[in-house]
């Protein structure tokens, strides 16, 4: 299981679980927090138990606890590379820091992108700081852990183009993208790894405006990410 922490997101967590692909399992809360929720069916079935606030500091991870904890079931999904068909595929590359990791599920959520395939040093998606940084965006995407360099040979086996976000590439806006690809974004630090980086069948680059500004080195992962999913929405993909 996981924990999740927090008014807002254990509350539409609740309101939302009977479509989630991630189930609630129980809720932990002060009776106030209780009392201040309407009828759900869940509650009938002895989902919500009350806990003191020393009961609730005592288990939370943050520095203030909210008042009310849960936990969630671990998902045990197969892949299956007939997913990868007809549809984009956003593919993490060694993301560590669980803040990036989280804004990227939920902005992946934001635009409706529901294929997450993390290499697998990637940073858990269930770790209590990622699942707060989606609020609770984790809990309608499951990323999939995956041996990059395997599932990109057989993804270019099905003729499904591979796009990788580098400093050195085309420009995001002349670039040609069609259904079924892929697009890989890199570490925080190092990008793209070398044995995933000859495997693309183009880089692209998100250019500074203006060109040659000489600002910040390069664009948060979870910036570049947001700005590309923006794009192929814009355009229909």
């Amino acid at each position: 299981m996981f924990l999740l922490e927090g008014d807002k997101l254990i509350r539409n967590a609740l309101e939302q679980n009977h479509v989630n692909p991630v189930k609630i399992n129980h809720v932990w809360a002060s009776e106030e927090w209780i009392s201040s929720l309407p009828d759900l069916p869940e509650f009938s079935s002895g989902l919500i138990t009350s806990a003191t606030a020393e009961e609730l500091v005592s288990v939370s991870l943050l520095v203030t606890s909210p008042g009310v904890i849960a936990t969630a079931e671990i998902p045990t999904n197969e892949f299956s590379h007939s997913i990868l068909k007809d549809e984009f595929t956003l593919v993490l590359d060694s993301i560590r820091d669980p803040g990036n990791m989280g804004t990227i599920i939920r902005t992946a959520d934001w635009f409706g992108f529901k294929n997450i395939i993390c290499s697998e040093d990637c940073v858990d998606v269930f770790n209590p700081k990622v699942v707060q940084a989606s609020m609770g965006a984790v809990l309608r995407i499951q990323p999939s852990y995956q041996s990059l360099p395997n599932i990109i040979t057989e993804a270019k086996r099905m003729k499904i183009q591979i796009f990788g976000t580098t400093m050195h590439g085309e420009d995001y806006i002349d670039t040609f993208i069609k259904r079924p690809a892929m697009l890989v974004f890199g570490n925080e630090s190092s990008g793209i790894s070398p044995e995933v980086i000859k495997l693309l069948d183009k880089e692209i680059l998100i250019g500074n405006i203006p060109n040659h500004n000489m600002g910040s080195e390069s664009l948060n992962v979870g910036s570049s990410l947001a700005i590309i999913c923006a794009e192929l929405r814009r355009r229909g993909i």
